[in-house]
C-alpha cells in the first residue's frame, strides 16, 4: 500500500515514481588474488517497487543495460579495486572501468573520511547485457566479481552508491554496502 501511495504522490507532483527500493550484496565465494589481494564473487540484489513478472524484469534490465549505470565504492586510499559483471550469454565478463568524471562527482558529493577515497566506475563497453535472475515478486539479482588489493586481514565493508547516468548523485542515488570477507584460499 505504501508503494501505491508514494507513486500517486510523485505522479501528482509530476515526478517519476521511484523504481528502486533497496540494494543488497551477498558474497558467495572468496579467493586470494595475487599476493595481498582478495577476489569476491557475489550477488547484487535489487528490490523494485510493485509486483513484477519475469518478462517485465527482463525488459527493464535490457533497458537498464542500454541506458547504463554508474557506481561508486569507498575504499582505503592504498587499495585498488576492479569490478565486472557476469554476462547474459556466456563469453567474457563485462568489465567496469574507473571513470575520472564519476570519481570527481563522488568526491564532490560524499565525504570519504580519513584514509579513504571514492572510486567511480562505468561499463567499459556500454550496452553489454548482464546476466540476471528474477525472484518473484520484485527482486532482480546480478552476479559480480570484485577484486581488491591489498585486502584487509579482517572483514571489510565497502560503502556503495549507484544510479543511472544523465543525473548526478546529488539528484538521487541508491546506497548500500558490499562485503569482502576475511580469508580466501
Amino acid at each position: 500500500m505504501g508503494d501505491i501511495v508514494h507513486r500517486r504522490k510523485n505522479a501528482k507532483k509530476g515526478r517519476r515514481p521511484e523504481i528502486y527500493r533497496s540494494h543488497a550484496f551477498k558474497p558467495e565465494k572468496v579467493r586470494k588474488h595475487g599476493t595481498r589481494g582478495r577476489k569476491v564473487h557475489g550477488r547484487v540484489s535489487w528490490t523494485l517497487a510493485g509486483r513484477w513478472t519475469p518478462g517485465k524484469a527482463a525488459r527493464h534490465v535490457a533497458k537498464w543495460d542500454q541506458i547504463g549505470y554508474k557506481i561508486g565504492l569507498r575504499i582505503k586510499k592504498n587499495q585498488t579495486v576492479s569490478l565486472s559483471y557476469r554476462p547474459r550469454e556466456g563469453g567474457r565478463s563485462i568489465a567496469l572501468r574507473e571513470d575520472p568524471r564519476v570519481t570527481a562527482e563522488l568526491r564532490q558529493n560524499f565525504a570519504a573520511g580519513p584514509g579513504l577515497k571514492w572510486v567511480g566506475f562505468v561499463p567499459a563497453q556500454p550496452g553489454q547485457r548482464r546476466r540476471h535472475e528474477f525472484e518473484h515478486p520484485n527482486h532482480i539479482h546480478f552476479f559480480i566479481e570484485l577484486s581488491i588489493s591489498p585486502a584487509d586481514a579482517r572483514h571489510q565493508i565497502i560503502p556503495y552508491v549507484g544510479r543511472h547516468p544523465g543525473k548526478t548523485f546529488k539528484e538521487g542515488h541508491i546506497s548500500g554496502s558490499w562485503s569482502v570477507p576475511a580469508g580466501g584460499r
